[in-house]
């Protein structure tokens, strides 16, 4: 039976992998770890400033008007009002001292802690980044290589087959020859199949490793959200399928 993959093994391309700056830069702006950790810290940030804004003096400033009746007849009391005869006007300064406010201090205390705890977090995320996406590029090289070795041994092992098949026509090679000929480039093609699934592995992984997955395949969350997924060009012989 035949199978006809959807997708087609890649060939190797200068442009698939940058160079590891550029792969570090990406992975810095796009692994969620990362843009989660700084987020925290930045939240954290605010939450120092507002515990330091409790340890500080606060003034207030207040002042009020309102109108009265005095207390009687119906009409008389609003007409009191409406006239403004009694205004009321009241203002003043109120002064916060915090002083040895333990509970304040606590708590800017512990938010300093865990505003430490996040830049742990942070910088162990960024580390982290580094070595995957460091061991991430050096498998897209290794693997690179692998194909083109394995190319090369296919051209080397057809030319041997085309070389026994035609000693064989002047009765120069044995069957057996060419019958090892054919065993040793069909060898070689399934060596090339192999290292080209191999490649495309370490690809993904190298999406993986920057975070970049979703947006080299032209994946949206917000067509999930929304329900409506857009459809990539079909491929001739193979049933259209959606990002």
């Amino acid at each position: 039976v035949e199978v006809v993959p959807s997708d087609r093994l890649p060939d190797p391309h200068p442009d698939d992998v940058p160079a590891l700056a550029e792969a570090l830069r990406e992975a810095a702006s796009h692994r969620p770890e990362i843009e989660q950790a700084d987020l925290s810290l930045r939240n954290q940030q605010i939450a120092i400033q507002a515990t330091r804004n409790s340890l500080l003096p606060s003034l207030d400033v207040y002042a009020s008007y309102y109108l009265s009746g005095l207390d009687g007849a119906l009409r008389p009391t609003f007409g009191n009002i409406f006239q403004n005869d009694f205004p009321n006007l009241s203002y003043g300064v109120r002064l916060n001292l915090p002083i040895r406010n333990r509970t304040a201090q606590a708590d800017a205390a512990r938010a300093l802690l865990e505003q430490r705890q996040l830049q742990t977090k942070l910088q162990n995320a960024k580390d982290y980044a580094v070595w995957d996406v460091s061991k991430a590029v050096s498998a897209v090289q290794q693997a690179r290589d692998r194909l083109d070795a394995a190319l090369k041994l296919v051209t080397l092992a057809r030319q041997v087959h085309e070389m026994q098949h035609q000693k064989f026509t002047l009765a120069l090679a044995t069957v057996e020859d060419v019958i090892t000929a054919q065993r040793n480039l069909a060898a070689a093609q399934s060596h090339v199949v192999i290292a080209r699934a191999i490649y495309a592995r370490t690809l993904i992984q190298y999406e993986l490793a920057t975070g970049t997955l979703l947006d080299r395949h032209n994946i949206a969350l917000s067509e999930a959200i929304d329900g409506d997924v857009h459809r990539v060009p079909n491929i001739p012989g193979t049933p259209e399928r959606p990002n």
